[in-house]
């Protein structure tokens, strides 16, 4: 049916259209919320489109490393370095774990937490390369709060000289040390669980 149109108001056919399109825009609810491959996108937003999107992109997800900041500094107990107390392999190989933190606020919180007297001191290249040794799992645990802490994030001696040599500033957290509170010491664990490194 054609549009009825008011000669005597002025208004036109053109009027009319502009003002039914107007009207149906503002009933009209669009969904704003961001793409997973959009650069705007909140924490919540990323977990529903990942989940949506099925296995692909939730194998992806597992697959990200996760880093933490370059250790610069370790922490000198009277002769030797300080570490947490762990149990040893249950297969044919060391196991070597010192404290290392990023910068001063994170090793000025540990010690201040120790009622050890500790100094520290500047991880370098030269020390992880004398100190390496292929018979060891040499382990690095990264701005730990407290020696009582029960979670902590470690890394690899070779990490931290990779970043080092390379300039990098981030090292990625490959094992963790978990407390026996029974026992009060550490067991050692690759990151992810893939298989635990101390019994």
């Amino acid at each position: 049916m054609p549009l009825a149109v008011s000669q005597s108001s002025g208004t036109t056919r053109r009027d009319l259209c502009r003002s039914r399109i107007g009207t149906w825009l503002s009933m009209t609810r669009f969904d704003r919320r961001p793409s997973f491959h959009s650069s705007l996108f909140s924490p919540d937003d990323t977990l529903r489109e990942t989940t949506a999107a099925g296995p692909r992109f939730a194998k992806e997800a597992v697959m990200v490393v996760v880093s933490a900041n370059l250790p610069r500094y370790l922490l000198r107990d009277g002769s030797g370095y300080a570490s947490p107390r762990v149990l040893q392999p249950s297969f044919k190989m060391g196991l070597t774990v010192l404290y290392g933190f990023s910068d001063k606020p994170e090793y000025d919180a540990f010690i201040s937490s120790s009622e050890l007297p500790l100094t520290p001191y500047p991880l370098v290249k030269g020390y992880l390369v004398r100190a390496m040794d292929k018979n060891f799992l040499q382990l690095v645990v990264l701005d730990a709060g407290t020696s009582q802490q029960t979670l902590l994030q470690a890394c690899t001696f070779e990490a931290v000289l990779d970043s080092l040599v390379n300039k990098m500033d981030t090292v990625p957290v490959t094992h963790r040390l978990i407390i026996d509170t029974a026992r009060n010491v550490y067991r050692v664990e690759e990151k992810g669980g893939l298989h635990r490194a101390c019994c």
